[in-house]
């Protein structure tokens, strides 16, 4: 991948750890106006919230108008680094994170952010580089790129 980013997004701040949970909407019967019955999922009230939360992080990075073009989208999701690490992996600046929560539900949660502000639809990414990690500087680094 090219050195040159179109657009950067760090988060990080002192005492702050990346949202852990991937908060997923769960299938309920809903009802319309009308009366009729269908299966569908209702965001919860925690998912509202990590997404209102990443928004405000973001939001001073920002593009005027959200982009337009086929993009591609590198990503560094870092946790800290556990109590109870063991001494040789806290020598190093990060690890790769093997376990729950899963990269999957991660990036979504994250794309659903980004979606409508930074690009106009993320069907428009059509190549997509995920990092899941722990380390010693938690943090959410975003890199978009124009193709």
């Amino acid at each position: 991948m090219a050195t040159h980013f179109d657009l950067h997004i760090l988060l990080e701040k002192e005492g702050w750890s990346p949202p852990s949970s991937t908060a997923q909407a769960s299938m309920r019967i809903i009802k319309t106006k009308a009366g009729r019955q269908f299966i569908g999922k209702y965001k919860n009230s925690k998912a509202n919230n990590i997404t209102k939360e990443l928004q405000m992080m973001m939001h001073p990075f920002r593009p005027v108008a959200p982009l337009d073009c086929p993009l591609s989208i590198e990503i560094i999701y870092r946790f800290a680094y556990r109590k109870s690490e063991p001494r040789k992996n806290l020598d190093n600046e990060y690890m790769p994170h093997t376990t729950r929560p899963d990269s999957d539900n991660l990036l979504k949660l994250l794309l659903d952010s980004m979606n409508g502000v930074f690009f106009k639809d993320d069907s428009l990414l059509s190549k997509v580089s995920f990092y899941k990690q722990r380390g010693k500087r938690p943090l959410i680094d975003i890199k978009l790129f124009k193709i």
